[in-house]
């Protein structure tokens, strides 16, 4: 993504939110069916693949709310 204000892409940063939101919750209610089935280790694999993506989302939702605390304005439906 580039830095400069007038070339950052603020709907891409909204869609990797999205999608990395939703690649947590699969991933989760994977796990929960793996777990259901017995399989513990694929549904500890399915958690942890969960986790990063959810900490990629967190991620960019820090980096949105910093750009728009120093007074940045988005121009997409994002905001």
């Amino acid at each position: 993504m580039a830095e400069d204000n007038k070339d950052f892409d603020w709907e891409t940063l909204c869609f990797q939110m999205i999608t990395a939101a939703g690649s947590a919750k699969s991933d989760y209610i994977e796990a929960l069916q793996a777990a259901k089935a017995g399989k513990y280790d694929k549904a500890d694999e399915l958690i942890k693949s969960g986790d990063q993506s959810f900490a990629i989302g967190h991620d960019l939702h820090t980096n949105l709310v910093q750009r728009e605390a120093s007074g940045e304005r988005s121009r997409s439906a994002c905001s």
